[in-house]
C-alpha cells in the first residue's frame, strides 16, 4: 500500500578538501605544530600562536590536522563569558607573561609593578576579556585596585601613570611621574665586594693594551668616570635585533662630557666606514648604518634614534637621593639642596653648567 510517510533518502555526505598547506610557504608550520606549540590539547597563549589564530581563523582547525605530523586537533575557542566581549588576543602585548600563573590573572590582583602598569593599560572589561579569552584556559581576574596615591586621592587606580608619548622636555620631576621604588634596588648597590674596592682603589684600572680581549670587563668602571650612583631606570628591549629580549635600562643622572670635537671626529669615522673584504654585503665600498647630513655629500652621518615615548608598561623608576646615600661626594652635595627648583631645574646635574 502506498505509504503517507515522504520517502528517506540519504543526505549528502560533505566532502572537505584537505586545507593548502603550500599555500602559505611564510608560514613556519613547524613552530605551529610542535609540542608546545599552537595546537596543543590547550591552546596556546603566545603572542606568535594568537597571529595564527587570528591570521587563519576558522581554518585552524584544519591547519593542525592537514599540516601537521602526525595530524593534531585544535583545541576549542573559550566559551562566551556572560559580562566581558570577546577580545583580538593578537592585539595584546605578551599575553602569555599576563596569563602565566603567577601574574596578572588571579582573583585577587597582583599588586606588582608589572601588572599594575598592565591593569592600566587595559582598564575595566579589557582585563576581563583578556584574561578570558587569551590565556590557555579561561580565567577570572579580581576587581580593580583601590590605593590612595600620597594622600592626595581616593580614585581607583592601578598605578601612578605618565603619559604616554609625549617629549622628554615636557617631563616634570614630581614624584607621581615615576613609580614606587619599593625595595630602593639596595640589590644594586648593597654586596658589592668590588665596587666598595674601586671606590677604595683597591682595584687599579689596567693599563690600555693593543690587544683589547686582553682588558678584563669592570661593570662599574664606568661609574668611576660618571660620579653618580642615581639614574632614570625603565624596562626595555635590547638595542641590537631581534630586539625581543627584555632588559633594564639605567640612564645615569648624570652624563659623561665629551667635547664637540669628539663627537663630530665619532660621526666622521662612521660616516667613512668600509665593509671588510670578506664581508657579505658592499665588501670593500663604504657601508654605515647612519644617515648621510644633508648638506655634506656624506662625509658625516647621523645616528641618533627618534626621539622615544613613554609607556606606562616601561615600568619607570627614578632612583634618587631619597632612596639611598651615594658614595659619591658629587651626589652628597648635590642631594644637600633643599630648594626642589634649585636642584631639579637649575642645577639637575653634579657639575657646573
Amino acid at each position: 500500500s502506498e505509504s503517507n510517510h515522504p520517502s528517506m533518502v540519504p543526505s549528502a555526505v560533505v566532502v572537505k578538501d584537505p586545507f593548502s598547506c603550500s599555500a602559505h610557504p611564510d608560514v613556519n608550520f613547524n613552530r605551529i605544530c610542535k609540542d608546545g606549540g599552537c595546537c596543543d590539547p590547550l591552546r596556546s597563549s603566545t603572542d606568535y600562536c594568537h597571529d595564527m589564530y587570528d591570521y587563519f581563523g576558522d581554518n585552524m582547525e584544519s591547519v593542525c590536522s592537514d599540516c601537521c605530523t602526525p595530524a593534531k586537533a585544535l583545541a576549542p575557542a573559550p566559551p562566551p563569558h556572560p559580562v566581558y566581549p570577546p577580545i583580538d588576543c593578537s592585539a595584546i602585548d605578551n599575553p602569555f607573561r599576563i596569563c602565566k600563573p603567577t601574574s596578572c590573572c588571579n582573583a585577587e590582583r597582583e599588586d606588582n609593578m608589572y601588572c599594575r602598569s598592565v591593569y592600566d593599560k587595559y582598564p575595566g572589561d579589557l582585563m576581563g576579556s583578556i584574561c578570558w579569552y587569551c590565556c590557555s584556559e579561561p580565567k577570572e581576574v579580581g576587581p580593580e585596585l583601590s590605593r590612595r596615591l600620597r594622600g592626595r586621592s581616593e580614585e581607583p587606580q592601578d598605578s601612578m601613570q605618565l603619559p604616554s608619548g609625549f617629549p622628554i622636555r615636557d617631563l616634570k620631576m614630581e614624584d607621581t611621574n615615576f613609580m614606587e621604588n619599593p625595595n630602593l634596588e639596595e640589590e644594586y648597590i648593597e654586596g658589592n665586594e668590588e665596587y666598595r674596592k674601586l671606590q677604595n682603589g683597591e682595584i687599579l684600572v689596567p693599563p690600555k693594551l693593543e690587544n683589547y680581549e686582553q682588558v678584563e670587563y669592570k661593570p662599574y668602571h664606568w661609574m668611576r668616570k660618571v660620579r653618580t650612583e642615581y639614574y632614570y631606570r625603565y624596562e626595555g628591549t635590547q638595542a641590537v635585533p631581534p630586539c625581543y629580549e627584555k632588559v633594564h635600562w639605567r640612564v645615569m643622572k648624570d652624563p659623561i662630557r665629551v667635547h664637540p670635537d669628539q663627537i663630530r671626529e665619532l660621526e666622521r669615522l662612521l660616516a667613512a666606514r668600509i665593509a671588510p673584504n670578506d664581508s657579505e654585503f658592499n665588501s670593500c665600498e663604504r657601508d654605515t648604518a647612519g644617515r648621510d647630513r644633508p648638506g655634506t655629500n656624506g662625509t658625516v652621518v647621523d645616528l641618533n634614534r627618534p626621539l622615544q615615548e613613554y609607556n606606562t608598561l616601561h615600568r619607570k623608576v627614578f632612583c634618587e637621593c631619597k632612596d639611598w646615600r651615594s658614595k659619591f661626594q658629587e651626589d652628597r652635595d648635590w642631594c644637600d639642596i633643599q630648594d626642589y627648583n634649585e636642584r631639579f631645574y637649575e642645577r639637575p646635574y653634579n657639575f657646573s653648567p
